[in-house]
């Protein structure tokens, strides 16, 4: 949120009890502890400038750090006769909001390093479901609107958040965009589960062709069969599931999805290969360290005090009413 501009300056006097006495042609001192202070006018709120007092000069930073170079010190350090005295105001404040400047970039950095690691899992969701909408949701889209595209072959998920998982894999089967079947890869009878997949295809290509909408196939327990390359009639059955994956895609207009909380080491290689499941997601929960949660805690409020900084404790004035300094006058910043 940029902090608006500031309008015009003015010079009032104040005294010690904050007692202002104006009329519309000259100003009229309370009494002769009057002194005559710099202060902005700031839509109608005004801010007292102390270029000597580093608590005030470190408030004000604060407020008006957003600002440009320029806007500061032609707008604020106007008020000096000589052009020495200007810069000497500038460069006084600006070694303040040169500092506010400095601080925010580092809780910034702060902030962005360690808010995934807070978040958790959530995070990783709330990312990967971008990545999902981007490798397979427009490509969907980019078919139906006749452009070129490359729908994935297979979707594969996993990682350590058995929750995180489901979450992501029930997402994406609520989406209107494709047809969606599911059924459970049987170790017992894997070859006629291999069957079941593929009459499965054929329909989807049949539905595909009448209907233009594409299938996803979600196969339970698939990662049963593609870790268990250890015998012979394993890598054989393992064999012909990749033969089946690597264009169902394009022959069939449909999409395998396979979750698994395995170890990405523990399957047979190529059948989790790129040329078979072109999209793969990981959804971790490791969850942050006190410290690391205290440390973004405080971090993201100061943050947030000095991103939302605001006038407090002003009383404001309607151009259009008759004027009163003591009707706006003092403010602590």
């Amino acid at each position: 949120m940029k902090i608006q501009n500031i309008s015009s300056f003015k010079m009032v006097p104040i005294n010690h009890n904050n007692v202002l006495r104006q009329s519309r042609q000259n100003y009229s001192p309370a009494s002769a502890k009057d002194i005559f202070v710099k202060s902005v006018n700031f839509t109608s709120y005004y801010y007292t400038i102390d270029f000597k007092d580093p608590q005030n000069l470190q408030k004000f930073a604060e407020h008006f750090w957003k600002e440009d170079d320029d806007f500061i010190k032609s707008e604020l350090c106007s008020n000096r006769i000589t052009k020495s005295g200007r810069q000497q105001d500038f460069d006084t404040i600006m070694q303040y909001v040169n500092e506010v400047r400095a601080k925010m970039s580092l809780l910034s950095a702060e902030i962005n390093e360690l808010g995934p690691i807070v978040a958790g899992e959530y995070h990783d969701i709330v990312q990967q479901k971008r990545t999902v909408m981007h490798e397979f949701f427009t490509p969907l889209q980019a078919e139906k609107d006749g452009l070129p595209s490359k729908v994935p072959n297979g979707i594969l998920i996993y990682g350590n958040s058995k929750n995180g998982i489901d979450e992501l894999t029930d997402w994406i089967k609520s989406k209107s965009e494709i047809y969606t079947k599911e059924i459970d890869f049987d170790p017992q009878e894997p070859l006629s589960s291999l069957s079941q997949m593929a009459e499965l295809a054929k329909f989807a290509e049949q539905y595909y062709q009448v209907s233009r909408v594409r299938t996803l196939i979600t196969v339970n327990h698939l990662d049963e069969l593609l870790t268990s390359d250890d015998t012979l009639e394993g890598r054989v059955i393992i064999g012909r599931f990749k033969n089946f994956i690597e264009n169902i895609s394009q022959k069939y207009h449909t999409t395998i999805l396979m979750k698994t909380n395995k170890d990405l080491g523990d399957f047979e290689e190529a059948s989790i290969g790129d040329q078979r499941f072109d999209l793969k997601i990981k959804i971790n929960n490791k969850a942050a360290t006190l410290q690391e949660r205290e440390k973004y805690k405080a971090a993201k409020e100061e943050f947030d005090r000095l991103i939302n900084k605001s006038p407090e404790g002003v009383r404001t004035y309607n151009d259009d009413d008759d004027f009163s300094y003591s009707d706006h006058w003092n403010m602590e910043i």
